[in-house]
């Protein structure tokens, strides 16, 4: 989180940065498709055809993405902050494919298509002067390559900038993203909606609290409701809040995830059979573990770590932040985020 640094506990913000999501229930009340989301590193200059549901387009990066850290960017902002990748046959136990998305980038959140088109979003520096900027890297070919897009998002304030992408892919086609940006001096969730990944329509206010939400995690559940969490202003706990169309959601109860000695975060949520299962991660631990969250409040941890500590040159001691989809090809795919050794 960066746009309220000034103004917040920046432990906290260290602890928990989210952006995942897993397929959801269309608004019209259809069959959930499969979860949904994904993540690597490519030629920035390649076109590709982002072959959905809608006609195919020719997509051109709109960048270039930086390389290496920025120059003496604050701390915990994307400037000093990579996103790498790991993949998985069974959603449980992920493999390194020590492949860079972008240098100077934080905070990632995936979505795919059925025909397996990756969505990764993402906060980056080094992309416009002077501001992080959110963008999103496209690619059909389970990451080997990809396009980079500048986020467009009509008619929303620019002031603060907006931050940490959350999307969700809804069976009908329609990118729901929540962003961070602030109600005065005090973070609150927006939403807006796209129908190709890219350019999105501003919507409203989707939660505001006294504990001034960000960072949001959000995902829609068989039943067609909606489920967010998100780090508060100050301390550890999680809001968590629920909505029935998505856009104005309510606050239900605070929750701390713990295994062990540790509070974890959530990040990324995807739907095995009749539960879901969290994607969290704790600074302190350094470590990628699961939660199986049974709406509307049960969380069990599960055995094992997804995903260990990590090691130079590609990447510091402390990995966070997982995003993963499950991919139309039966495999699952992680985008996560480390500090640049």
């Amino acid at each position: 989180m960066r746009v309220f640094v000034a103004c917040i506990n920046v432990t906290s913000i260290a602890f928990f940065c989210v952006g995942c999501t897993g397929a959801a229930q269309s608004p019209d009340g259809g069959a959930p498709p499969a979860d949904t989301g994904a993540i690597d590193a490519g030629d920035a200059a390649s076109t590709l055809d982002a072959r959905t549901d809608a006609p195919s387009t020719t997509l051109t990066s709109d960048f270039v993405p930086p390389t290496g850290r920025g120059a003496n960017p604050p701390p915990e902002t994307p400037g000093e902050f990579r996103i790498l990748t790991a993949t998985s046959t069974d959603g449980i136990t992920f493999t390194r494919t020590n492949k860079v998305v972008s240098d100077q980038a934080n905070v990632p959140s995936v979505v795919s298509t059925a025909d397996g088109t990756i969505y990764l979003y993402y906060t980056g520096s080094g992309i416009e002067a002077n501001k992080d900027t959110t963008a999103v890297a496209i690619s059909t070919d389970s990451g080997s390559s990809w396009v980079y897009k500048k986020l467009v998002i009509s008619a929303l304030d620019t002031v603060p900038t907006p931050s940490d992408p959350d999307i969700t892919l809804t069976s009908d086609g329609t990118f729901h993203a929540f962003l961070t940006q602030g109600v005065g001096n005090l973070p609150a969730i927006r939403w807006a909606t796209s129908t190709n990944g890219i350019d999105f329509t501003k919507g409203g206010m989707a939660l505001t609290h006294a504990k001034s939400p960000m960072d949001s995690q959000t995902f829609r559940d068989t039943d067609g409701t909606w489920w967010m969490h998100t780090l508060q202003q100050q301390g550890e706990a999680l809001l968590r809040a629920k909505s029935t169309d998505g856009q104005t959601f309510t606050f239900i109860e605070e929750a701390t995830p713990r295994i062990g000695n540790f509070n974890y975060f959530i990040s990324c949520a995807l739907r095995e059979n009749n539960t879901w299962r969290l994607f969290a991660f704790n600074p302190g631990e350094g470590v990628i573990k699961t939660f199986k969250f049974t709406p509307p409040s049960t969380l069990v941890a599960e055995d094992g770590m997804r995903l260990g500590n990590g090691a130079a040159p590609l990447e510091s001691k402390v990995i966070k932040d997982p995003a993963v989809t499950k991919l139309s090809n039966g495999t699952y795919f992680m985008a996560y985020a480390t500090k640049i050794p």
